[in-house]
């Protein structure tokens, strides 16, 4: 059976977690996104935290960036450090955003030498967003500090929730 062996309350209305490494994110309601050093899950340490507009509902870890549905948006954070986590940009959505996953287009450049593999190179990065009544918005992230909406789709139904797996985008409405 499973036992308790540590916990951190946060401030706000913990909602969703991603971890990269031995640091855990977390999608904090009101009080924005939350850092939180794991390394002794006994006892969790809290490095950050970033505050911005509406309420951090989900989020999707890249690189050095934290891309979160904040419920009026996307919003952007640089993670590179972990002790003061910075908002850079903002992007308002239509509907009401729920949710994010992420999608990363890759080409295979070919060899110059057929002993040596070819390169992969990415050529698109694009956060997908569960916006509620209006269905699912495509916003390009290649350039992090300048997210732009570049595709929707809008069902008859609501996105809530999302899980992208190769080129296909799961909704739970």
């Amino acid at each position: 059976d499973p036992i308790d062996v540590g916990g951190y309350d946060t401030p706000g209305a913990a909602e969703r977690l991603a971890r990269s490494g031995s640091l855990m994110y977390i999608a904090d309601g009101s009080a924005g996104l939350r850092v939180v050093e794991l390394s002794n899950p006994r006892s969790p340490v809290s490095l950050g935290s970033a505050q911005f507009s509406g309420e951090a509902r989900d989020l999707v870890l890249s690189g050095s960036y934290a891309y979160l549905a904040t419920g009026i948006g996307l919003q952007v954070v640089d993670i590179s450090n972990s002790l003061s986590p910075l908002p850079v940009q903002s992007l308002e959505t239509p509907g009401d955003a729920e949710a994010v996953d992420i999608q990363t287009v890759t080409i295979q450049l070919p060899s110059p030498s057929p002993d040596l593999p070819g390169e992969t190179q990415i050529v698109g990065q694009y956060v997908i967003v569960a916006d509620g009544e209006r269905g699912l918005q495509v916003v390009d992230v290649q350039l992090p500090i300048s997210p732009m909406l570049v595709g929707n789709f809008d069902p008859p139904w609501e996105a809530l929730d999302l899980k992208v797996v190769q080129n296909l985008a799961f909704v739970a409405a």
